[in-house]
């Protein structure tokens, strides 16, 4: 979970939690060189510019030196909006079977209190609650978000 966070100053002091064994491996031996020590922070900013990794694999010769560049991560656009659909698909579905669900309550309540003075103000809809009220409530606010 963490820690709420409320300063929004980018130069305030943040906490972070490494558990991967094998960072704390690289991150000692990234200090140990003249241009880090005593710098865990020179270490995390330049591990988050192009990937602790990859820095490692810098300063210990393993591949060519380069400058630092943010990784671009490529997403496919596509895919993304086809997991919102499917996603809005199962929304719309579970929001039917609950109004389906919500009406039959209704319906079996409505007839419980037929010819009572209570099963006649439901059945006109005084109600706030009442399944016509709703729709007509719901139809509103569809009609807000379009405008």
């Amino acid at each position: 979970m963490g820690r709420k966070k409320t300063i929004t100053d980018r130069g305030t002091r943040q906490y972070i939690r490494i558990q991967e064994m094998g960072m704390w491996e690289k991150i000692d031996k990234l200090s140990a060189l003249d241009e880090y020590k005593n710098s865990f922070n020179g270490i995390i900013n330049d591990a988050l510019r192009c990937g602790l990794s990859e820095l490692h694999d810098i300063k210990f010769g393993k591949v060519e030196e380069k400058s630092f560049q943010p990784r671009e991560e490529k997403t496919d656009d596509g895919e993304i909006f086809l997991k919102i659909v499917r996603l809005l698909r199962e929304v719309i579905i579970n929001e039917n079977v609950n109004k389906s669900i919500m009406c039959s309550l209704f319906n079996l309540r409505q007839r419980e209190l037929d010819g009572t003075t209570v099963g006649t103000q439901l059945s006109k809809g005084y109600y706030q609650d009442t399944p016509d009220f709703l729709s007509d409530y719901e139809i509103r606010e569809l009609k807000k978000l379009r405008d």
